[in-house]
């Protein structure tokens, strides 16, 4: 059976690195989001930035504590 190869470089991450890994594909898609929300008025993007924000702040920062139930509720 083939495999994706994009799922095998997955696979071959550490288990620290996806997080790093996925706040990097968040971020490469927050300007489309940013425009979307800007054309059809469905909510402030700025949510969302600082949610993202908040996510490399946690990655970044050897203490940081974010309640992210908190936010999350915030983004829905």
């Amino acid at each position: 059976m083939l495999r994706n190869p994009i799922y095998l470089r997955l696979e071959g991450l550490e288990t620290w690195q996806h997080l790093p890994f996925m706040a990097s594909l968040c971020e490469r898609m927050y300007p489309n989001y940013q425009i979307f929300c800007q054309k059809t008025a469905f909510v402030d993007p700025a949510i969302y930035r600082r949610l993202l924000d908040l996510v490399w702040d946690t990655l970044v920062v050897k203490y940081a504590k974010v309640n992210f139930d908190s936010q999350l509720e915030k983004l829905e």
